[in-house]
Protein backbone atom coordinates (compact mmCIF):
# COMPACT_ATOMS: atom_id res chain seq x y z
CA UNK A 1 0.00 0.00 0.00
CA UNK A 2 1.16 3.57 -0.43
CA UNK A 3 0.21 6.57 1.62
CA UNK A 4 1.83 9.55 3.23
CA UNK A 5 0.34 10.69 6.55
CA UNK A 6 0.68 13.73 8.74
CA UNK A 7 2.38 13.82 12.11
CA UNK A 8 1.14 11.88 15.11
CA UNK A 9 -1.16 13.89 17.35
CA UNK A 10 -4.19 13.46 19.59
CA UNK A 11 -5.82 16.66 18.36
CA UNK A 12 -7.30 15.36 15.12
CA UNK A 13 -11.06 14.95 14.65
CA UNK A 14 -10.64 12.06 12.23
CA UNK A 15 -8.70 10.78 9.24
CA UNK A 16 -9.30 11.86 5.63
CA UNK A 17 -7.87 9.41 3.10
CA UNK A 18 -7.48 11.10 -0.32
CA UNK A 19 -7.41 9.35 -3.72
CA UNK A 20 -6.24 11.51 -6.60
CA UNK A 21 -7.29 11.46 -10.25
CA UNK A 22 -5.71 9.65 -13.19
CA UNK A 23 -3.56 12.56 -14.37
CA UNK A 24 -1.38 13.19 -11.35
CA UNK A 25 0.21 11.70 -8.26
CA UNK A 26 -0.10 11.98 -4.51
CA UNK A 27 2.78 14.43 -4.29
CA UNK A 28 0.77 16.83 -6.47
CA UNK A 29 -2.13 16.87 -4.01
CA UNK A 30 -0.58 18.51 -0.96
CA UNK A 31 -3.22 21.23 -1.16
CA UNK A 32 -5.61 18.73 0.42
CA UNK A 33 -3.36 18.58 3.46
CA UNK A 34 -3.21 22.38 3.74
CA UNK A 35 -6.96 22.84 3.34
CA UNK A 36 -8.33 19.98 5.42
CA UNK A 37 -5.74 19.66 8.18
CA UNK A 38 -6.42 23.22 9.34
CA UNK A 39 -10.00 22.08 10.04
CA UNK A 40 -8.71 19.54 12.54
CA UNK A 41 -8.41 16.36 10.46
CA UNK A 42 -5.42 14.19 9.73
CA UNK A 43 -4.90 13.88 5.96
CA UNK A 44 -3.40 10.88 4.19
CA UNK A 45 -2.56 11.02 0.48
CA UNK A 46 -2.80 7.61 -1.17
CA UNK A 47 -0.61 6.65 -4.13
CA UNK A 48 -1.74 3.96 -6.58
CA UNK A 49 0.45 1.05 -7.65
CA UNK A 50 2.24 2.07 -10.82
CA UNK A 51 1.91 5.81 -10.14
CA UNK A 52 4.50 8.26 -8.86
CA UNK A 53 7.41 6.41 -7.31
CA UNK A 54 5.40 3.25 -6.66
CA UNK A 55 5.84 0.06 -8.63
CA UNK A 56 3.05 -2.37 -9.31
CA UNK A 57 0.31 -3.24 -11.76
CA UNK A 58 -2.36 -0.74 -12.70
CA UNK A 59 -6.06 -1.52 -12.89
CA UNK A 60 -9.28 -1.45 -10.89
CA UNK A 61 -8.70 -4.67 -8.95
CA UNK A 62 -5.15 -3.75 -7.92
CA UNK A 63 -6.08 -0.18 -6.99
CA UNK A 64 -9.13 -1.19 -4.95
CA UNK A 65 -7.38 -3.99 -3.06
CA UNK A 66 -4.45 -1.76 -2.16
CA UNK A 67 -6.76 1.09 -1.15
CA UNK A 68 -8.75 -1.15 1.19
CA UNK A 69 -5.55 -2.25 2.90
CA UNK A 70 -4.48 1.38 3.22
CA UNK A 71 -7.84 2.30 4.78
CA UNK A 72 -7.54 -0.53 7.29
CA UNK A 73 -3.96 0.45 8.09
CA UNK A 74 -4.96 4.09 8.60
CA UNK A 75 -7.68 3.11 11.06
CA UNK A 76 -5.36 0.68 12.80
CA UNK A 77 -2.63 3.28 13.25
CA UNK A 78 -4.62 6.46 13.83
CA UNK A 79 -8.13 5.36 14.79
CA UNK A 80 -11.30 6.87 13.34
CA UNK A 81 -13.55 8.20 12.22
CA UNK A 82 -12.47 7.66 8.63
CA UNK A 83 -13.53 9.85 5.71
CA UNK A 84 -12.77 8.97 2.10
CA UNK A 85 -12.12 11.73 -0.46
CA UNK A 86 -11.97 10.80 -4.14
CA UNK A 87 -11.13 12.94 -7.15
CA UNK A 88 -12.18 11.80 -10.65
CA UNK A 89 -10.72 8.27 -10.95
CA UNK A 90 -10.19 8.38 -7.19
CA UNK A 91 -13.96 8.61 -6.68
CA UNK A 92 -14.30 5.04 -7.91
CA UNK A 93 -11.62 3.85 -5.51
CA UNK A 94 -13.24 5.76 -2.66
CA UNK A 95 -16.63 4.21 -3.42
CA UNK A 96 -15.07 0.74 -3.56
CA UNK A 97 -13.90 1.20 0.03
CA UNK A 98 -17.31 2.52 1.10
CA UNK A 99 -18.90 -0.63 -0.31
CA UNK A 100 -16.99 -2.80 2.16
CA UNK A 101 -18.56 -3.99 5.39
CA UNK A 102 -15.18 -4.43 7.04
CA UNK A 103 -14.02 -0.81 6.66
CA UNK A 104 -15.90 1.71 8.86
CA UNK A 105 -16.24 4.77 6.61
CA UNK A 106 -18.13 7.68 8.19
CA UNK A 107 -18.43 9.89 5.11
CA UNK A 108 -17.48 10.06 1.44
CA UNK A 109 -16.52 13.09 -0.67
CA UNK A 110 -16.53 12.73 -4.46
CA UNK A 111 -15.03 15.50 -6.60
CA UNK A 112 -15.89 15.37 -10.33
CA UNK A 113 -17.20 11.79 -10.24
CA UNK A 114 -18.95 9.68 -12.88
CA UNK A 115 -21.61 6.98 -12.58
CA UNK A 116 -19.88 3.98 -14.23
CA UNK A 117 -16.85 3.92 -16.50
CA UNK A 118 -18.62 2.02 -19.33
CA UNK A 119 -21.41 4.62 -19.37
CA UNK A 120 -18.87 7.44 -19.31
CA UNK A 121 -16.91 5.89 -22.16
CA UNK A 122 -20.07 5.40 -24.21
CA UNK A 123 -21.06 9.01 -23.60
CA UNK A 124 -17.72 10.24 -24.91
CA UNK A 125 -17.35 7.78 -27.79
CA UNK A 126 -21.03 7.64 -28.70
CA UNK A 127 -20.27 6.45 -32.25
CA UNK A 128 -18.57 3.22 -31.08
CA UNK A 129 -19.79 0.25 -28.96
CA UNK A 130 -17.20 1.01 -26.28
CA UNK A 131 -19.58 0.29 -23.41
CA UNK A 132 -19.08 -3.38 -24.08
CA UNK A 133 -15.33 -3.09 -24.61
CA UNK A 134 -14.29 -1.45 -21.33
CA UNK A 135 -12.63 -3.97 -19.02
CA UNK A 136 -12.73 -2.05 -15.72
CA UNK A 137 -16.14 -0.88 -14.53
CA UNK A 138 -15.33 1.61 -11.76
CA UNK A 139 -19.00 1.50 -10.80
CA UNK A 140 -19.74 4.31 -8.33
CA UNK A 141 -23.48 3.67 -8.46
CA UNK A 142 -23.14 0.01 -7.57
CA UNK A 143 -20.50 0.59 -4.91
CA UNK A 144 -22.51 3.27 -3.09
CA UNK A 145 -25.87 1.56 -3.38
CA UNK A 146 -25.85 0.29 0.20
CA UNK A 147 -23.76 3.03 1.81
CA UNK A 148 -25.77 4.85 4.50
CA UNK A 149 -23.31 7.57 5.51
CA UNK A 150 -23.23 11.10 4.10
CA UNK A 151 -21.98 11.49 0.52
CA UNK A 152 -20.81 14.89 -0.73
CA UNK A 153 -20.71 15.29 -4.52
CA UNK A 154 -18.75 18.11 -6.17
CA UNK A 155 -19.45 18.88 -9.82
CA UNK A 156 -17.46 21.25 -12.03
CA UNK A 157 -20.02 23.26 -13.96
CA UNK A 158 -17.89 23.33 -17.13
CA UNK A 159 -16.30 19.89 -16.81
CA UNK A 160 -14.80 19.10 -20.20
CA UNK A 161 -13.90 15.49 -19.31
CA UNK A 162 -16.86 14.13 -17.34
CA UNK A 163 -20.24 15.26 -18.72
CA UNK A 164 -22.53 16.74 -16.07
CA UNK A 165 -25.22 14.16 -16.79
CA UNK A 166 -22.86 11.37 -15.72
CA UNK A 167 -22.25 13.11 -12.39
CA UNK A 168 -25.97 13.79 -11.95
CA UNK A 169 -26.83 10.17 -12.75
CA UNK A 170 -24.64 9.14 -9.85
CA UNK A 171 -26.02 11.80 -7.52
CA UNK A 172 -29.62 10.86 -8.26
CA UNK A 173 -28.85 7.21 -7.47
CA UNK A 174 -27.63 7.99 -3.96
CA UNK A 175 -29.74 7.69 -0.83
CA UNK A 176 -31.16 10.59 1.14
CA UNK A 177 -27.96 11.44 3.02
CA UNK A 178 -26.31 13.39 0.20
CA UNK A 179 -25.45 16.91 -0.87
CA UNK A 180 -24.40 18.40 -4.19
CA UNK A 181 -22.05 21.34 -4.78
CA UNK A 182 -22.00 22.71 -8.35
CA UNK A 183 -18.97 24.89 -8.95
CA UNK A 184 -19.92 27.16 -11.82
CA UNK A 185 -17.58 28.27 -14.61
CA UNK A 186 -14.75 25.87 -13.78
CA UNK A 187 -13.45 22.78 -15.54
CA UNK A 188 -12.36 19.31 -14.52
CA UNK A 189 -8.86 20.29 -13.45
CA UNK A 190 -9.37 23.82 -12.14
CA UNK A 191 -12.32 23.50 -9.75
CA UNK A 192 -10.02 24.44 -6.86
CA UNK A 193 -10.07 28.01 -8.14
CA UNK A 194 -13.74 28.23 -7.17
CA UNK A 195 -13.45 27.24 -3.48
CA UNK A 196 -12.28 28.93 -0.28
CA UNK A 197 -11.69 27.99 3.35
CA UNK A 198 -15.39 28.29 4.18
CA UNK A 199 -16.23 25.83 1.41
CA UNK A 200 -13.81 23.20 2.70
CA UNK A 201 -15.35 23.58 6.16
CA UNK A 202 -18.87 23.29 4.75
CA UNK A 203 -18.05 20.03 2.99
CA UNK A 204 -16.33 18.48 5.99
CA UNK A 205 -19.09 19.61 8.36
CA UNK A 206 -21.61 17.83 6.14
CA UNK A 207 -19.80 14.49 6.03
CA UNK A 208 -19.04 14.79 9.75
CA UNK A 209 -22.77 14.96 10.49
CA UNK A 210 -23.45 11.28 10.14
CA UNK A 211 -23.12 8.63 12.88
CA UNK A 212 -19.87 6.72 13.28
CA UNK A 213 -19.79 3.28 11.70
Amino acid sequence: MGFVGTELSDRFRGVVLVFHGNAGSAIDRTYYVAAIQRLGYRVILFEYPGYGARSGSRGEAAFAADAVEAAKAAIGEFGGPLYIWGESLGCAIASAIAARNDVPVKGVILATPWDTLPDLAQNIYWFLPVKWMVRDRYDNIGNLKEFKGPVAVIMAGEDEIIPSKRTMKLYESLGKNKRLWILENVGHNDWLAAVDNNWWREVMDFVDSGPDR
